[in-house]
Formats: C-alpha cells, sequence, structure tokens
C-alpha cells in the first residue's frame, strides 16, 4: 500500500470496509464527493467576498446543480489521467435515479464528477484533489462556467438570457 494513502482496513467492525477507494460502489463514491465539492464550493464564495446567507445560496446553487458541474466535467475531462477518466465513467455510467427536474446526461455528467472528487479523497490524492479543484477555480475565474460571474457573483436569469443572445450575435 502506497504510504500516502489511507489503511481503510479496520478490524473492529466487521461491517467496515476492508478495501481499496476503486473498490467501493461508484454512488458511494460521488456521495462523500458532493459533500467534499459542497465544501470546496461553500469556501470559495466566501473567499470570492459573498458572505450574506442568501447570496451564498444562490450562487453556490449555481455551481453545485447537475447543469453546472456538467459543464465543469466537459472542461476536466481531457486534463484526467486514465485511471480518472475510468472512475468518471464508473459514475456517469451508474445506475440510479435522477431528480425529475434534472437533465439525465447533465445529471449523470455530474455523478462523474462527484464520483472522481469522492475517489481523489478516499484515496487521500489531497494533492491530485486540490489540482482538480485549482482547474475548476480557473473554469470560473475566466468565466467559462455559465452562471457565474469572474467576481464569483451569480449572474440572474435575465443576465444570463442577455448573454446567451449577445454570444448568438457574435
Amino acid at each position: 500500500m502506497n504510504p500516502t494513502q489511507k489503511d481503510m482496513t479496520l478490524n473492529e467492525n466487521p461491517r467496515e470496509f476492508h478495501g481499496k477507494p476503486s473498490e467501493l460502489p461508484v454512488l458511494t463514491l460521488a456521495y462523500i464527493g458532493d459533500a467534499v465539492y459542497e465544501i470546496w464550493v461553500r469556501t470559495y464564495l466566501i473567499k470570492k467576498g459573498l458572505v450574506r446567507a442568501d447570496e451564498l445560496h444562490h450562487a453556490a446553487v449555481r455551481l453545485v446543480q447537475a447543469k453546472g458541474q456538467a459543464a465543469l466535467m466537459k472542461r476536466l475531462l481531457p486534463d484526467l489521467d486514465e485511471d480518472e477518466q475510468a472512475v468518471f465513467r464508473r459514475g456517469r455510467n451508474a445506475k440510479g435515479q435522477h431528480p425529475r427536474h434534472a437533465d439525465v446526461l447533465a445529471y449523470r455528467h455530474a455523478t462523474g464528477l462527484e464520483a472522481l472528487i469522492g475517489y481523489l479523497h478516499m484515496s487521500d490524492q489531497q494533492e491530485r484533489l486540490a489540482a482538480v479543484f485549482a482547474k475548476i477555480n480557473h473554469i470560473i475565474e475566466v468565466n467559462e462556467e455559465p452562471g457565474v460571474g469572474t467576481d464569483g457573483q451569480p449572474i440572474g436569469k435575465d443576465e444570463e438570457k442577455e448573454t446567451e443572445e449577445r454570444g448568438r450575435v457574435l
């Protein structure tokens, strides 16, 4: 076992996990990845100066909703190694229910992103996880991610529509 990885073998409880993080069910990886990503998003937004709860919530929703995560994943995919891409594909292809209001494809890509983050977290690859979050930060900062401005402020529906229309004209 790599000395930087946490030993997942605990003998105190027979129900405890005794394998490698890659052996965890992919939806379990997505479950923990969702929590890790949520913490990162909230921290990012507070560091950007959003301190009012309603502003934080509105901006966070834009980044954690399936559509936003799928857009991020599209830009992250070329930077992933083979193992990371495999985890993403497992998450994307996982059988599970999706919310009725979410686009199925976007939801599956979001699950893939969450599985990747969960995998990196559970395998204690903190440097790699930091690099993935740095890339996400870069995508948001250069306003490549729809729904969030360069200042971290959420773009309202009217502004988003206007931006889309300007993009079509250009």
